[in-house]
């Protein structure tokens, strides 16, 4: 190998990341920008899709914004024809789509069906279908990286995450079956768990006091809470040639939180 090869190059990688907008997804469109990647950045907020785009940017690079419905399969479809008729593949997809019930903090049976469904369909069946669709561009050129967030709530139990903690239990065990799957083609798919991150979401939530910060940090051995940045650092390395023999991995990042047995 030449010793001079950077294991974690991305100039001119064909990246989509879905849930762009979010806290998370910017932090990790902004990192890949900053590599020198392509990005096609997806959401469902026309209003968040522009902000970042609008960053993006000022960076410099192509980034091509697109309006999606991530559990909607034909405009998936459409992204994804989109994206191979523009850079001519796809190198890596990013499924950082979300959707949380903490505001719900409502008891299992109490909890409305079509609401509990909806958490389902963005966090679960979007990245299903996303995964499946775009797998299919990366099966053709024997190459691909996939990373999934999930969550600390998938791993662990919390009170009345009724529809939110199975959706990310599940989008852990796709991540698993898509890694065996595709293993054979180059493809490797892991998955992200991250705790408690200081995304607008979990600041919403303190400021309604439905989380007491104080009381949060106190449970994290690192006593902080974690960064955007902090995963986004974790998806660069999992989709570099640095973790080429990871695959079908759950990592899990939240400053010691579920390592501690405090929760």
């Amino acid at each position: 190998m030449n010793e001079y090869y950077n294991p974690l190059e991305f100039r001119n990688k064909i990246v989509i990341i879905t849930g762009a907008g979010g806290g998370i997804g910017k932090a990790i469109c902004i990192k890949f920008a900053n590599l020198g990647a392509n990005l096609v950045i997806v959401d469902s907020s026309d209003f968040h899709l522009k902000l970042i785009f609008d960053e993006l940017s000022k960076i410099g690079g192509n980034s091509l914004p697109i309006l999606c419905d991530v559990s909607n399969e034909r405009e998936v479809t459409d992204v994804v024809k989109t994206t191979v008729s523009k850079f001519r593949g796809i190198d890596i997809l990013v499924n950082a789509a979300g959707v949380s019930d903490v505001e719900l903090t409502i008891p299992i049976a109490e909890q409305d069906t079509d609401k509990w469904e909806h958490i389902l369909n963005v966090n679960l069946k979007g990245t299903y279908i996303f995964s499946k669709k775009c797998a299919l561009e990366m099966i053709k050129r024997s190459y691909g990286k996939i990373v999934n967030i999930s969550s600390v709530a998938g791993i662990v139990g919390f009170p009345r995450e009724t529809a939110y903690g199975p959706a990310k239990s599940a989008v852990i065990m796709l991540t698993k079956q898509c890694a065996i799957e595709w293993a054979k083609y180059n493809i490797n798919v892991n998955a992200i768990a991250p705790g408690f991150i200081r995304t607008e979401m979990l600041k919403k939530v303190i400021g309604q006091g439905k989380l007491g910060e104080s009381k949060l940090i106190k449970k994290i051995p690192q006593r902080r809470l974690g960064e955007p940045k902090d995963v986004a650092n974790l998806v660069i390395f999992l989709t570099s040639d640095a973790s080429r023999y990871i695959t079908g991995q759950t990592i899990v990042i939240d400053g010691g939180f579920t390592a501690s047995g405090n929760i």
